[in-house]
């Protein structure tokens, strides 16, 4: 009895990770709707910034040591159909690509960047689409997932282009920096979903990766998103991005649990 009710190392690791991601984005929420300089577009100075970068870093180092606290042997990575939840955060990510690229090819002169980044961006965001449609697929083969992924990573590092190049945003300002590590976790994840199709996975750190993918996608997608209906933001297309962001934060978090919870043919969970 006590063997299936234990909750494994791995286990407890996530739920640490998920309550650390919470809280970050209720403070960062906070932060963003009642501390920020509308003017500016960077947080007023205070004590609330101070705890928030302590969360941020504990983030990265939880992370950081996952994979030298588990077992190899306790983790499995294949290419099984995924679960409702992930694929529910599979069709979210599908629909507010589209919707990005959709704003980004209709709208371009209105994104804050080099008309022929933003336009490539829309097309490979439609590409990026595919990647996540394709997880509705009873089996995916390499063949097609491993393009779709690589065109996947390529979208998002040319979102983060079309970010990078908005010189109306300062460089360093919360909302651009913010979805910027979130694409750069998402491109890691990604990388580390594709491994499993080329026969390499590497599931101790792709559980890293995915949750960390999640932490910064969430920490960015919900604050900002709430920032932008309290009218602390007014940029479109970054509203877009973070839409995204939080799809990619619901996919993530849901890759996560069969990476933490492998299915055993007696219906147990492997003990730590």
């Amino acid at each position: 009895m006590n063997s299936q009710t234990k909750i494994s190392r791995v286990q407890l690791l996530t739920i640490l990770l998920g309550a650390l991601t919470v809280c970050t984005v209720v403070l960062r929420t906070v932060a963003l709707t009642l501390f920020l300089n509308t003017d500016t577009g960077y947080l007023l100075r205070g004590g609330i910034s101070v705890p928030l970068r302590i969360l941020e870093v504990l983030a990265v180092a939880f992370c950081v040591a996952i994979p030298f606290l588990i077992k190899k042997e306790a983790l499995t990575a294949d290419a099984a159909p995924l679960s409702i939840a992930t694929l529910f955060g599979a069709g979210l990510c599908a629909l507010t690509m589209v919707l990005t690229a959709a704003y980004f090819l209709l709208r371009s002169s209105h994104v804050p960047a080099p008309t022929v980044v933003v336009l490539l961006t829309a097309i490979f965001l439609l590409g990026s689409a595919l990647y996540f449609v394709n997880q509705f697929r009873a089996k995916q083969e390499p063949a097609t997932a491993l393009p779709l992924g690589y065109t996947s990573i390529l979208g998002s590092a040319l979102l983060l282009a079309t970010l990078y190049f908005d010189l109306t945003t300062p460089m360093n300002a919360p909302h651009k920096i913010s979805l910027q590590m979130a694409l750069l976790a998402t491109m890691a994840a990604i990388l580390y979903e594709l491994r499993v199709f080329t026969g390499e996975p590497r599931p101790r750190v792709q559980l890293a990766v995915c949750g960390y993918a999640c932490f910064a996608c969430a920490v960015a997608g919900i604050p900002n998103t709430v920032a932008f209906l309290s009218g602390a933001y007014d940029t479109a297309a970054y509203l877009f991005a973070d839409l995204t962001a939080m799809a990619l934060a619901v996919y993530f978090g849901a890759k996560c649990v069969p990476l933490c919870c492998p299915a055993k043919p007696d219906g147990e969970v492997t003990d730590q």
